[in-house]
C-alpha cells in the first residue's frame, strides 16, 4: 500500500523546553509484517538460527517522519505523541509486546559541525527507554 498512503504531509507537535516543535509526517501507509530471525542465545545454540513466521502477513501502519528530531528525548516525545491517537481508537500499541516498534535513522555530528555523520538505522526498538537513551 506504499503507493496509496493513508495520509501525507502532516505533523505531530511535541514540546521542547516548553516550546512547541513540529515533527513533519511525510506519509502514513500500510505494510505487512515480515517474519523474523531468531538466533541462538547461548554458546551451545549460537550456530543455529530459526525463522519465525507467526507475524508474517499481519497488517501494520508505518509512519514516516521528516528529519526534524534532534535528541533522544525529542524522539521519545514524538513516539509517545504518535502512539496516543492509535491506542485511543481500536488499535493496540504496546512497545514491550512488539505491537508498536520503532526504526530510527540516526546521524550523529559534533556540536557546531554542519555536515551530518553516516546515517545508521536502528531496527525494531521496542521500548521508549531504549529510544530515549543517549
Amino acid at each position: 500500500m506504499y503507493e496509496y498512503p493513508l495520509a501525507e504531509e502532516g505533523f505531530i507537535e511535541i514540546f521542547v523546553e516548553r516550546e512547541k516543535k513540529r515533527i513533519q509526517i511525510i506519509r502514513i501507509h500500510m505494510e505487512e509484517d515480515a517474519g523474523k530471525l531468531k538466533h541462538g542465545e547461548t554458546p551451545e545454540s549460537a550456530s543455529f538460527s530459526f525463522v519465525d513466521f507467526n507475524r508474517t502477513g499481519v497488517p501494520l501502519v508505518e509512519i514516516v517522519s521528516g528529519p526534524d528530531i534532534r535528541s533522544p528525548q525529542e524522539a521519545g516525545d514524538y513516539l509517545k505523541n504518535s502512539i496516543h491517537p492509535a491506542i485511543s481508537g481500536n488499535l493496540q500499541g504496546d512497545m514491550e509486546k512488539g505491537t508498536f516498534r520503532c526504526d530510527a535513522n540516526v546521524s550523529v555530528r559534533p556540536t557546531g559541525q554542519k555536515k551530518f555523520g553516516t546515517r545508521t538505522e536502528l531496527k525494531n526498538m521496542n521500548s521508549f527507554r531504549h529510544v530515549e537513551r543517549p
